[in-house]
C-alpha cells in the first residue's frame, strides 16, 4: 500500500511539473531547493572561464568527510553544472563534500582537453579537502553518460 501511494504521488509530481512547464532536471532541483546542504558556486579550479566548480557540503561536519566529484553528459559539447544542484545536495545530505565542475567543451577543445580538465578537478579536491573539512584519501568520481567516460578515464589512469 505505501509502495502505490509512494508511486502515485510520484507520478502527480512529474504530471505538475510537465504541466507547469518544468523540464526533469528542473523537477529534481526545486525538490533539492528544500535541502540543507549549502552550496558555494563558481570556485576556480584552473585558469579559464570553464574551470568552475560547485560545492556542496551538509551544514554541520563531522570526521573528515568523503569527497565526490560528479562529471555531467552532454556528449562533450554542452552541459553546465548549474543544471546539477540535486545531486550535489543528494550527496551532501548523505555526509559527503560534492564537487560538481564544469569542462572545456568541444568545439573549443578537442579531447582529451575535457579529461585533463577533470584531471584538474581531481588535483584541486586532493589538495585542498582538508582545509574543506573532507578527506583527501577519500576521493570517488561519478558521472553521466560522458561524464561517466571522463570519471573512467580518470579512475584508470
Amino acid at each position: 500500500m505505501v509502495m502505490e501511494w509512494s508511486l502515485i504521488v510520484g507520478i502527480g509530481i512529474v504530471a505538475l511539473g510537465f504541466i507547469a512547464g518544468c523540464s526533469p532536471l528542473g523537477l529534481l532541483n526545486r525538490a533539492a531547493a528544500f535541502s540543507e546542504a549549502r552550496a558555494t558556486r563558481d570556485v576556480p579550479y584552473g585558469g579559464l572561464p570553464r574551470q568552475r566548480l560547485d560545492l556542496y557540503r551538509a551544514p554541520e561536519v563531522g570526521a573528515p568527510a568523503p569527497v565526490v566529484i560528479f562529471f555531467y553528459g552532454g556528449s562533450w559539447q554542452r552541459g553546465d553544472k548549474s543544471d546539477y544542484p540535486f545531486v550535489g545536495d543528494a550527496f551532501a545530505s548523505r555526509g559527503f563534500l560534492t564537487l560538481i565542475p564544469n569542462y572545456r567543451v568541444h568545439p573549443e577543445v578537442r579531447f582529451p582537453a575535457f579529461v585533463e580538465d577533470g584531471a584538474e578537478v581531481v588535483r584541486w579536491a586532493r589538495d585542498h579537502a582538508a582545509e574543506l573539512g573532507a578527506d583527501p584519501q577519500r576521493i570517488y568520481l561519478l558521472g553521466h553518460s560522458a561524464g561517466a567516460h571522463i570519471a573512467a578515464l580518470l579512475a584508470l589512469d
